[in-house]
C-alpha cells in the first residue's frame, strides 16, 4: 500500500505547519473540489466508510481558525497541510489553585465554567478544545434536555452558555428558555447562528441574548464570553 508521512516545520515568520503526506494515487482537480463535502468519497478503492472524516476535520479546523491547504499531484500523492498562527502571548503564569482562581486580569476566563450545545459532535470537541485552551471547564452537551439533566446531576454552577441555534429539537431560543429556567434565571447566553436576519436578533436581544454570526471568530467569541462571564451575578 502507499506510504504515509507525518510532519512538521517552520516558515521564516516563524509559523509552524503540520503535513500528512502519502504517495497515493493523488486526486484529480475535479475530486480535490468536493473533498472536504460531507458523505463524499474518492477512489475508495473498496474500503468502507461513510465519507464524512475529511468533513469532520474541515469543521473542526474553522472552529479553532486554523487553514488546512492540499496539494495533490495525479497518480503521485497527496500532502494535507495544517498551519498554526504564532501567539503573541508573555509566558504564562504558574496556575492559581482552584479556589484562587480569578477572572480579572490576563488569565480573566480561567475557571470560567462554560455549557456548549451543539447537535454536531465534531463543532462540540472543536469548541472544547478551544475553550479549554482559554482555561475554561467546558461542558458540551447535544442538546438542551441533556444538558440540564447533566448539570443537576454534577451540580454544576456555569457561568455562560454557548449555544447553536439550529438544534435537533427546537431552536437555540428553546434551548436558553430551558436551561434558565432549569439552571439560573439570569444565565448569559450566547447564540451562535448563520441567520443574519434582524427579526432574530431582535428576538434575541428581547430576552438579553448576544448573537454571534456563523463563521465564528475566535477573538470575537473569547471577547463575548469573557464579558458576560465577568457580570454580576443578579440576587436571589
Amino acid at each position: 500500500g502507499p506510504a504515509v508521512t507525518l510532519g512538521a516545520d517552520t516558515t521564516a515568520t516563524g509559523q509552524a505547519r503540520f503535513w500528512v503526506h502519502d504517495d497515493g494515487p493523488g486526486l484529480t482537480p475535479e475530486a480535490q473540489a468536493s473533498l472536504f463535502v460531507p458523505f463524499s468519497r474518492v477512489g475508495t478503492g473498496g474500503v468502507e466508510g461513510h465519507g464524512l472524516g475529511l468533513s469532520i476535520v474541515d469543521r473542526i479546523a474553522r472552529t479553532l481558525d486554523l487553514p488546512i491547504s492540499v496539494r495533490s499531484i495525479h497518480g503521485r500523492g497527496t500532502r494535507f497541510r495544517v498551519a498554526l498562527r504564532p501567539a503573541k502571548t508573555k509566558p504564562r503564569p504558574a496556575p492559581l489553585p482552584a479556589h484562587e482562581a480569578t477572572k480579572t486580569g490576563p488569565g480573566a476566563m480561567t475557571g470560567t465554567v462554560v455549557v456548549s450545545i451543539d447537535n454536531e459532535a465534531a463543532i462540540r470537541e472543536g469548541m472544547r478544545v478551544l475553550l479549554s485552551g482559554w482555561g475554561c471547564t467546558v461542558l458540551a452537551y447535544g442538546s438542551a434536555a441533556e444538558a440540564v439533566t447533566s448539570v443537576q446531576q454534577l451540580q454544576a454552577k456555569p457561568d455562560v452558555a454557548l449555544i447553536d441555534y439550529h438544534l435537533d429539537n427546537g431552536t437555540g431560543l428553546q434551548a436558553a428558555d430551558m436551561l434558565r429556567s432549569a439552571i439560573r434565571a439570569d444565565l448569559p447566553i450566547v447564540l451562535v447562528t448563520a441567520d443574519r436576519s434582524p427579526e432574530l436578533r431582535e428576538a434575541a436581544r428581547a430576552v438579553s441574548i448576544e448573537v454571534l454570526s456563523k463563521p465564528l471568530k475566535p477573538a470575537a467569541l473569547r471577547a463575548v464570553l469573557r464579558r458576560l462571564a465577568l457580570q454580576p451575578i443578579a440576587a436571589e
